[in-house]
């Protein structure tokens, strides 16, 4: 049975030959466009209408950007914020608003 999803981190990984797994922030949002975030266990899941199988988790304090609840409202996020890990999915996870996005 195939895996439902995989998760990358750590120093040096790059996805799409470009974007540093442990980078920051803005680098991973130019690179995947436009998504919808929420806020849980210390950090920020980001997930992107034109990659709907990627979420990108990203250290960042919810006291200072506040709480997201699938919101599309990334510029509330620090650009140098760091990015944590990067999930894979088998299945898509990205919203359904995001059809009208990309």
């Amino acid at each position: 049975m195939p895996a439902d999803m995989f998760a990358i981190s750590g120093k040096g990984s790059l996805m799409f030959d470009s974007v540093r797994i442990d980078g920051q922030w803005r680098a991973a949002r130019d690179a995947l466009g436009a998504g919808a975030a929420t806020t849980g266990l210390g950090g920020i899941s980001i997930v992107f209408c034109r990659h709907p199988h990627i979420e990108v988790i990203v250290l960042a304090d919810e006291r200072v950007v506040g709480p997201f609840d699938n919101t599309f409202e990334l510029d509330r996020i620090p650009t140098n914020a760091r990015v944590y890990r990067i999930n894979i999915y088998r299945e898509p996870v990205a919203p359904v608003e995001c059809m009208t996005r990309g």
